[in-house]
C-alpha cells in the first residue's frame, strides 16, 4: 500500500508533531488528572500520521496500527522503530522519538503497550 508523501523535513516534522502532542495534552488536564496513558501519548504523537481505532480523526500517511502484534511479534523490533526509525529505514519520515529526547523510555514503553492492545 503506498502512503502520500510529506515534505518537511524530519526535524521540523518531530517539533510539529511534539507541540501538537503538548496541546493536546495539555488541554486533556484541564478535565482530568495529568496522567499520561498509552492512548493519550499515541493520539499526542502517532494520530497525525497512522490511524487506530478509537480516535476521531486519522492519519494517512503512515501505516495503520491494525495488526501491530502480527506485524511485530517482537516486542524489541517495535520499541527499536519508535526510539530511531532512521536504523532501519534511513529515509523514513517518521521521527526519532526516543533518539530525540520527544519520548522518554517509559512514554514509549507505554505507547507499545497500547498498540499491542489494539
Amino acid at each position: 500500500m503506498a502512503y502520500g508523501m510529506f515534505s518537511l523535513p524530519t526535524g521540523l516534522l518531530g517539533v510539529c508533531l511534539a507541540a501538537g502532542a503538548q496541546a493536546v495534552m495539555a488541554a486533556d488536564t484541564k478535565t482530568k488528572p495529568p496522567q499520561q496513558t498509552g492512548k493519550t501519548l499515541a493520539i499526542g504523537y502517532c494520530q497525525a500520521c497512522h490511524y487506530f481505532e478509537g480516535t476521531n480523526q486519522a492519519g494517512s500517511i503512515a501505516p495503520p496500527f491494525a495488526g501491530i502484534s502480527a506485524r511485530f511479534p517482537e516486542r524489541a523490533q517495535l520499541r527499536k522503530l519508535v526510539y530511531d526509525p532512521h536504523v532501519a529505514k534511513p529515509y523514513s519520515m517518521m521521527p526519532p522519538f526516543g533518539r530525540n529526547g520527544l519520548l522518554t523510555e517509559a512514554q514509549i514503553e507505554q505507547i507499545i503497550d497500547f498498540l499491542y492492545g489494539l
